[in-house]
């Protein structure tokens, strides 16, 4: 009926929010470590450029991760209260490709790492890789459902996230245990938010589901502006300067 139709062509809309939000913070992101590592690297100032990525990353995963992982988890709600119950086969795939899309918080930093540290070829293969094997993965596992598909690019995704790290990392001389220091950050928000989510969950039970996602909403930005704004003011997160 019409109503549906209506609702079909808010679909591809609704759907692209969350990767709209990522883009707005992950692309200047990615322009300004650029001009960073640029200007570091024409400097002659390893060191600095090691500093200036886990900076960076830090932050980007700390602000995307948590987003991405707690849509991931809220797809079902999310689905229904913007569209209608019938359309719960839509949640699985809105929450695979969330978690997929939460890996770009890892490998937004592969362009301007290997770019401006003189691997501008190692990079261009990557992505090239990585675009064959996101339509090799579709065309074995994804054309049977929707939600293969959506498996298949989370799958493709998370393997360009460890090919990315295990390509950086050399190039910028980081070490393992600051690797894992730079993620900590977004790690325990992400925790924080799976928490609040699971202790809401009876709350949205016994609410309608518009009024039980507001509050579920509500409650993750509170928590997620507080810990980013309390972060930012002890300088374990820093924001990017070119």
């Amino acid at each position: 009926d019409r109503a549906n139709q209506m609702r079909a062509g808010r679909r591809p809309l609704r759907l692209g929010v969350a990767n709209t939000a990522a883009d707005v913070v992950l692309q200047p992101l990615a322009v300004i470590s650029w001009a960073r590592f640029a200007r570091l690297e024409a400097q002659s100032a390893q060191g600095e450029i090691r500093i200036a990525w886990k900076q960076n990353m830090t932050l980007g995963f700390a602000l995307i991760a948590p987003v991405m992982v707690s849509i991931s988890l809220l797809a079902e709600p999310i689905v229904e209260a913007l569209f209608a119950p019938s359309w719960g086969a839509v949640a699985v795939i809105v929450s695979i490709l969330s978690l997929g899309r939460a890996t770009s918080s890892i490998t937004f930093l592969l362009e301007p790492t290997l770019s401006c540290l003189g691997k501008t070829k190692v990079q261009f293969y990557v992505r090239l890789a990585g675009a064959v094997l996101m339509v090799a993965a579709l065309l074995a596992f994804g054309r049977s459902s929707g939600e293969a598909a959506a498996m298949a690019v989370l799958l493709s995704n998370l393997t360009m996230a460890i090919v990315s790290v295990v390509l950086m990392m050399p190039v910028t001389k980081l070490k393992s245990a600051e690797l894992f220091e730079a993620l900590i950050p977004g790690l325990g928000l992400t925790a924080t938010c799976i928490l609040l989510i699971y202790l809401l969950d009876p709350a949205r039970g016994i609410m309608t589901p518009i009024a039980g996602l507001s509050l579920t909403i509500a409650a993750l930005t509170v928590i997620w502006c507080a810990v980013i704004g309390t972060l930012l003011k002890r300088k374990v997160l820093i924001l990017p300067t070119p």
